[in-house]
């Protein structure tokens, strides 16, 4: 199996963009890792300036990948009180990935639909803590609400992994994918993840059963040729 490792920004529109893609290569039978790489140090507030240099980021997002931000959204932006704090949702990812690695796509999901379309303030370590409550990571919720030592520490491990196979890469940010299997690895770099997100609008998914070993293959090629 080929392992699909996400490396990204819990906070980020681009990331938020380009999940599409890491969604279809879980129904195209990809392994899914999910690597953060927010740390606390970098939380900064949102004001109105710097929301309305975020927003104007989102809309490029949209127009590219089709993703949703709504108008509750940008309510949480303009609202003066969020801040930018990516490490309680790091947190929770590397929460998930120790109590129920087979739920990260699902918690990935959960995490941004909270933000990008409900609005609610993911940088908020209680937001997040009653967000993996909602859909049942009970145990990882109490891992975050309690400010777990050990979890602390995995991850910082992360976020510094995520980093330097980025810097590795020569890349200086996420959203990009580490693509492990028999054959090696390769990195995906957020423009190839985007303009795939781009052409996966157009093309209507694979729905038929038991084409999904072919439609992996296929779909792995796609990216071989990226």
């Amino acid at each position: 199996m080929t392992i699909a490792t996400f490396i990204f920004d819990p906070l980020c529109g681009w990331c938020y963009g380009a999940s599409p893609v890491l969604e279809r290569m879980r129904e195209d039978g990809f392994g899914i890792d999910l690597l953060p790489t927010g740390l606390p140090d970098e939380a900064r507030p949102i004001d109105a300036e710097f929301a309305e240099l975020i927003w104007s980021t989102d809309r490029l997002v949209a127009q590219h990948t089709g993703q949703p931000f709504t108008r509750a959204y940008r309510t949480l932006l303009n609202g003066g009180s969020a801040h930018l704090d990516a490490w309680p949702a790091t947190l929770a990812v590397i929460a998930v990935a120790r109590t129920r690695p087979d739920r990260q796509s699902a918690w990935l999901q959960a995490l941004q639909i909270a933000r990008f379309v409900n609005g609610r303030d993911t940088g908020d370590l209680r937001t997040v803590e009653t967000v993996l409550r909602e859909i049942g990571l009970h145990n990882a919720a109490d891992l975050v609400g309690s400010a777990n030592p050990v979890l602390v520490a995995a991850a910082g491990a992360a976020v510094r992994r995520g980093r330097a196979l980025l810097a590795e890469h020569g890349i200086d940010g996420g959203p990009a994918v580490l693509l492990t299997g028999h054959e090696g690895s390769r990195l995906l770099s957020a423009k190839v993840l985007i303009a795939r997100s781009e052409a996966q609008r157009a093309r209507p998914a694979p729905a038929a059963p038991g084409t999904a070993r072919g439609h992996s293959r296929r779909f792995a090629e796609e990216f071989a040729l990226a």
